[in-house]
């Protein structure tokens, strides 16, 4: 089976105000993503009516070894 490149992708929502990503206590989430396909790395939900989101992206491609 040939190996496939993946993207390495995290979402940095340190510096976020009354949010909260569901199933996982800090403010980050990372995920690897196969080509040509779509996943959701983070659900982002506001607990408080007033609420705030800062959001940093970080993309890199993985080679296979």
């Amino acid at each position: 089976m040939k190996e496939v490149s993946l993207v390495d992708i995290t979402l940095d929502f340190s510096g976020s105000e009354n949010i909260k990503i569901e199933n996982q206590p800090e403010l980050e989430a990372q995920a690897l993503i196969k080509p040509m396909t779509s996943q959701i790395v983070a659900v982002v939900r506001a607990y408080d009516v007033n609420w705030n989101t800062q959001c940093r992206i970080k993309m890199s491609k993985k080679s296979p070894s």
